[in-house]
């Protein structure tokens, strides 16, 4: 099981905060069946959510129930094992309007390593991009390729900044050019693939259209998300998340 997390940092203020672990909540507390929902299965008393995807019935997924700007989300996320060609696993952060963060695990024949697409997006703008990443045995533990994006607004690159993100996973058919470019295909024979989903805490200023200023404005006391350590400019830090 992978973990990953997302933060986007806000204002640039003093603090000795650091960040809070999230608790293991239950799926139910953040989060909601968005598709799909006879393509899902609630277990461990609702702390572990598994998307399915079959031939007969599509993939599923789900999405949070706030919209948030700036802050931590974090998500444990087991992949379709064994044979997942043509499967996609996705974790993502879009607003209405595109701007977007996202990662994206394309299965793979049996025994070979999964590839990790990472998009950032600003204004529909792609402001950061890695087109594959290898993800096998070598990369298994707390995090799955750290990534930072620094803001570089001073050099005319976009970043989100301004814009609600909801947070949203699911699992689909992308066999027409998730592996080797299309040429490999779902074995449906091999189906129901499942994916599984714990670690459903998010620790974020929630969005208000009553009050949208709220996530921006300075704060007294300020979030720990806004202190200089995490405004990073290099990997190392990372690990202080």
């Amino acid at each position: 099981m992978t973990s990953l997390m997302m933060m986007i940092a806000g204002s640039l203020v003093s603090t000795q905060q650091t960040p809070r672990r999230l608790s293991d909540c239950k799926f139910a507390r953040n989060y909601q069946v968005s598709w799909g929902s006879s393509n899902t299965r609630l277990m461990n008393l609702g702390s572990q959510l598994q998307l399915l995807l079959t031939n007969n019935t599509g993939g599923s997924g789900f999405a949070s129930k706030n919209k948030y700007l700036f802050g931590y989300v974090s998500m444990r996320i087991k992949l379709v094992a064994n044979e997942s060609a043509g499967t996609v696993t996705t974790f993502y952060m879009p607003s209405k309007d595109h701007d977007e963060i996202d990662f994206e695990f394309l299965g793979n024949t049996s025994g070979q390593p999964y590839i990790v697409h990472t998009n950032i997006f600003a204004n529909g703008t792609e402001c950061l991009f890695i087109f594959s990443r290898h993800y096998n045995k070598t990369l298994r533990g707390r995090r799955a390729n750290p990534r930072v994006a620094n803001k570089m607004a001073e050099l005319g690159v976009p970043f989100p900044l301004t814009k609600p993100m909801g947070v949203y996973a699911s699992l689909w058919n992308g066999d027409d050019w998730a592996t080797r470019g299309g040429l490999e295909k779902i074995k449906w024979n091999k189906s129901p693939f499942v994916a599984s989903f714990r670690g459903f805490g998010i620790d974020a200023c929630k969005w208000s259209s009553s009050s949208p200023r709220s996530c921006t404005k300075t704060r007294r006391p300020p979030k720990w998300w806004e202190s200089p350590m995490f405004l990073v400019k290099d990997e190392g830090t990372t690990h202080k998340l």
